[in-house]
């Protein structure tokens, strides 16, 4: 019987989180979906994605069944590409009416957090719900890999341009992590498929390429006489399986792809996007690593063969090229979730008077439905109590009545 009172009041008193994420990218969504997997059955989520990732969400999550899947839509911005370059004039001629929009937009996402009762949020390179959530008083934990061309030194314009763009992607937060293969504050989250594979050598090679590179390298490869690779995105095969039984990695230098083919210790071709300098970075961070090359579009064919030759002699990993340089090729997703626990239960927790000196003796004597009325009282009173005490200075928690404290 006291079991069952003990689930009761876990149930009732779950926080209750939101996770965003911008829809610009597989990687955002991707960590979105392990920060599900890790942190659901302790809280109660709510997503805030573009209605573009929609679609991935629900078939990634709809599975595990944690409950009801909440996912609203929020406005984004997107990179509008000519080729594989990417068009700054029209990109921002595309996304003026969102921005035009903006005030319209924050209003209805306070509404929206206010709504969903919301404590804290953990946003990925989201600005639209982290301004929205400060202007609430919300704690906002920034988790992202793009931020980290916040810490390159490089002065080239594409380089400022993106550090400039980085800022305004992440305008508020309380804290902030980045997640990277290479100089991140921790490593690289892995897709829970990727983790479960055994990884073996087989005898072809992963094709994972935009249409516009993907006829370049597969033009070359023909060339060379190779028959024995495996082009994506596909449905026929499964990609976890095929990548963790590969020989070689042949991609663009997105963050995602370029971990998970490290964490299987697979080497790796990689094409970065003209344009685009995080992945000129990450490319650049890869070669240094040891276990991979990157070429331009023009360069392609020559350096292709290269990196062949030298995957068939064993030639992988070499030595790092910056032994300073640090580098994650481990699953990082449970100290990733670690500091976020710990930054949840430190942003809705009261500084003073101890609740578990005021309630838990109360929770171990529950025998009867009086007995949880009369603990929920007292979690009521050791709220009221706090607040008072503090001014109400850092009481953030949002009561078992259901009441929400302003800040001072």
């Amino acid at each position: 019987m006291r079991s069952v009172y003990r689930d009761f009041i876990t149930d009732y008193m779950k926080i209750r989180i939101g996770l965003a994420a911008c829809g610009e990218g597989f990687g955002h969504v991707s960590r979105m979906v392990s920060l599900v997997q890790g942190l659901g059955t302790e809280f109660e989520i709510v997503l805030y994605a573009p209605d573009t990732v929609h679609g991935f969400l629900y078939e990634k999550l709809a599975p595990l069944r944690y409950g009801t899947l909440e996912i609203r839509d929020i406005p984004h911005l997107h990179l509008a590409k000519r080729g594989t370059r990417i068009n700054y004039s029209r990109t921002l001629r595309e996304n003026l009416p969102t921005l035009l929009s903006l005030r319209k937009s924050l209003t209805r996402l306070r509404r929206q957090l206010q709504g969903d009762e919301i404590s804290v949020l953990i946003n990925d390179f989201e600005p639209f719900t982290a301004l929205a959530a400060t202007a609430l008083g919300i704690p906002v934990l920034q988790i992202n890999h793009p931020g980290i061309v916040t810490r390159s030194p490089s002065l080239m314009p594409d380089a400022l341009f993106t550090r400039l763009i980085a800022h305004f992607m992440m305008p508020a937060y309380d804290r902030r992590l980045y997640i990277s293969f290479y100089d991140g504050d921790l490593g690289p989250m892995i897709r829970e498929e990727i983790v479960n594979q055994e990884p073996v050598q087989g005898d072809y090679y992963v094709v994972y390429l935009k249409p516009e590179y993907r006829r370049i390298v597969l033009g070359a490869l023909h060339r060379l006489g190779m028959r024995n690779f495996h082009v994506f995105p596909q449905s026929r095969l499964d990609y976890a399986r095929t990548l963790a039984g590969c020989r070689g990695v042949i991609t663009s230098a997105g963050h995602q792809t370029l971990s998970e083919a490290l964490y299987l210790g697979k080497p790796v071709f990689a094409i970065p996007q003209k344009g685009q300098y995080e992945q000129r970075l990450n490319a650049a961070k890869l070669a240094a690593s040891g276990w991979g090359v990157h070429a331009r579009s023009r360069n392609i064919p020559r350096q292709l063969f290269g990196f062949i030759s030298r995957v068939e002699s064993g030639g992988f990993p070499q030595a790092w090229a910056l032994p300073w340089l640090r580098i994650y090729r481990e699953n990082h997703t449970p100290r990733v979730i670690r500091r976020v626990r710990q930054f949840i239960y430190n942003s809705t927790s009261p500084r003073i008077i101890p609740v578990r000196s005021y309630i838990w003796d109360g929770f171990l004597s529950m025998e009867s439905p009086e007995d949880v009325q009369g603990l929920v009282s007292r979690w009521q009173r050791w709220e009221r109590l706090s607040y008072r005490a503090t001014g109400g200075a850092d009481v953030r928690m949002r009561g078992i009545s259901g009441e929400v404290y302003p800040r001072a």
